[in-house]
């Protein structure tokens, strides 16, 4: 599989719409400005509208350069081909950097090193022996790549040539036209491959929405590599990687990179233990994507849903179980407010990657034994038993806790209301859940008047269930109920995070050896110049032992805290939107 260059945050994404099909395109901005300045006023002044690809080089034509070259041409009411109208000449920027590899675009020219205008050309095969520049060679300059639509450039490649004219000249000598041209007939637009239209996507963005519209989510790994993503301004998923802690991050665009559908929901990601890599899961127009990060770095799509006949796509916030038994099961509900849950058929793989399968839990298992599937609102939130209990958590609108759940030896789910089994309070804003290596199961809210309240449950407590006002007992603040989250360290440490009433982050934490008593933390006054986390918060603690607490500011840049031991035991912040650069 072809691999693209490195992918830079900030780039400029143009769309290039064919009678053949619609080919995106990122544009060098700061690695090419003077081609790339210069192709966007073309594209700005529509002067590529209605030009054809007038020169294909192949291995049918016996050619040194595989490439498909178009921006010069368009044919007039007589069918003539007339030349564009052009602004001056730029300045050649081939450079040894900046590769004429498959997959890029380059400024065409004459001999003349500078004297590139509105022409330019794809490279299908790696062409830098040829078309780089050297000290004996003024070289092409590379100034953009194709990052989705390339399928739509081999199907020009697999079309004939044509010599548009007969004249010595050689300049329609190799004019790509198609399969249903007959030789001898006079050539229309529809013979050709014509360029419709091109237009600038825009930037492809790695900010989230303003305002905390999107929520960060994140995944770790024992040796210390982590993910985190989210959703863009534009609507898409966007990943940023870490290969160890310390270590650059990238970011990439799921969507450009992959050619996935578009995003209806939050992304949620995690590391399957059983095969090392990193996944992520969103619902889409097409239905419920399944992404799967390679060991070269780049991703690839499923659509769960179409590969699962009778399946129903996932509209909700995706939620996580993953099973004692190493089953991996997304869950959320559907358009109907059903409850669906997709799950790995088995803990091998077929062909390189896993199975999967699907179960409408309403339909299934609620219904049939005269159960209603709880009126959920807010978030919901998962957790798993050391006995594989699968649990999905969640309010209704009466602020009751409501579990949908499932036990080995059970042939169906059942459901429980939870706030009338434990006498939990009412909470409001959605749950947050979390379970000890030594089973102590914790269902975590936000009551009516602000207060963190846990309710949770050990062993030994037979069928009974406490609940605690943690924001009572050891005086902390109250927190904002949609911005809760919690996570457990590898050492059993247990933290419950959020925002206070003034928006600063705030960490209730009890590590083993404490007894009952819980500490509070202003991060936000802990770390010296940090900018505040504005909505959703999402902790996230990796094997490493690494601790992340992940969002995003009032402008949407993603914003990580996190606490490593190898750091000092000091919190920092960062501004991945900032630091993240090229696709590792």
């Amino acid at each position: 599989m072809l691999a693209a260059q490195p992918f830079a945050a900030g780039d400029t994404i143009v769309s290039i719409q064919t009678n053949y099909g619609e080919v995106w395109v990122e544009l060098f901005d700061s690695r090419a400005p003077i081609s790339v300045a210069n192709f966007l006023n073309y594209v700005n002044s529509d002067r590529y509208d209605g030009t054809f690809f007038h020169r294909m080089l192949d291995t049918k034509n016996n050619s040194v350069d595989f490439v498909v070259q178009g921006g010069g041409f368009k044919l007039d009411s007589n069918g003539t081909p007339q030349a564009v109208q052009t602004f001056a000449p730029i300045t050649n920027e081939a450079s040894s950097t900046l590769s004429n590899r498959a997959l890029t675009i380059a400024a065409a020219r004459t001999n003349e090193p500078n004297s590139a205008t509105s022409q330019f050309f794809f490279n299908f095969v790696d062409n830098s022996s040829s078309l780089d520049k050297t000290t004996s060679n003024a070289g092409y300059a590379v100034f953009g790549q194709v990052v989705k639509g390339w399928d739509v450039i081999l199907s020009i490649k697999a079309l004939g040539t044509l010599d548009l004219d007969p004249a010595p000249q050689e300049l329609y000598d190799n004019v790509p036209v198609s399969d249903a041209f007959v030789s001898g007939a006079t050539v229309t637009n529809a013979d050709l491959v014509v360029i419709n239209d091109v237009t600038v996507v825009t930037s492809p963005g790695w900010n989230q929405e303003a305002n905390g519209g999107a929520i960060t989510r994140g995944a770790g790994n024992a040796a210390g590599e982590s993910i985190f993503v989210s959703v863009n301004e534009l609507g898409r998923p966007i990943v940023f990687y870490q290969a160890r802690t310390g270590a650059a991050y990238s970011v990439a665009d799921l969507s450009i990179m992959t050619g996935s559908g578009t995003l209806t929901g939050q992304v949620s990601t995690w590391f399957d233990t059983k095969d090392g890599r990193f996944y992520a899961a969103a619902p889409s127009t097409e239905g419920l994507m399944l992404f799967t990060r390679a060991t070269n770095g780049y991703w690839t799509f499923r659509n769960l849903t179409t590969e699962i006949s009778g399946s129903q796509s996932i509209a909700s916030d995706i939620q996580i179980l993953q099973g004692k038994d190493g089953i991996i099961s997304l869950a959320g509900l559907n358009d109907s407010a059903e409850l669906v849950r997709y799950s790995q058929v088995s803990t091998t793989q077929t062909g390189g990657r896993f199975n999967w399968e699907a179960r409408n839990i309403s339909v299934r298992d609620l219904t049939p034994n005269g159960l209603a599937t709880p009126r959920f609102v807010g978030n919901l939130s998962t957790y798993v038993t050391s006995w594989n209990g699968l649990n999905i958590a969640g309010l209704d609108d009466n602020g009751d806790v409501q579990v949908v759940w499932w036990a080995p030896g059970q042939a169906n789910w059942t459901t429980s209301n939870l706030t009338t089994i434990t006498g939990a309070p009412k909470y409001t804003g959605g749950l947050t859940t979390y379970v000890t290596s030594y089973d102590n199961v914790n269902i975590v809210g936000v009551t009516v008047d602000g207060n963190v309240s846990t309710t949770w449950w050990l062993p030994s407590f037979g069928g009974n269930w406490v609940s605690s006002d943690l924001t009572a007992t050891f005086s902390g603040p109250k927190l904002q109920a949609a911005s809760i989250t919690s996570y457990v360290t590898s050492w059993d440490g247990t933290n419950i995070t959020g925002l206070d009433e003034s928006g600063k982050l705030v960490v209730y934490w009890w590590a083993p050896g404490q007894e009952g008593n819980w500490n509070v933390t202003t991060l936000s006054d802990t770390v010296a110049g940090s900018v505040p986390i504005v909505g959703r918060v999402t902790g996230v603690a990796s094997p490493f032992g690494t601790i992340n607490l992940v969002g995003a500011d009032a402008v949407g840049n993603v914003l990580r805290y996190s606490w490593n031991t190898t750091d000092g035991g000091n919190w920092t912040q960062q501004n991945l939107t900032s630091l993240a650069d090229y696709l590792a």
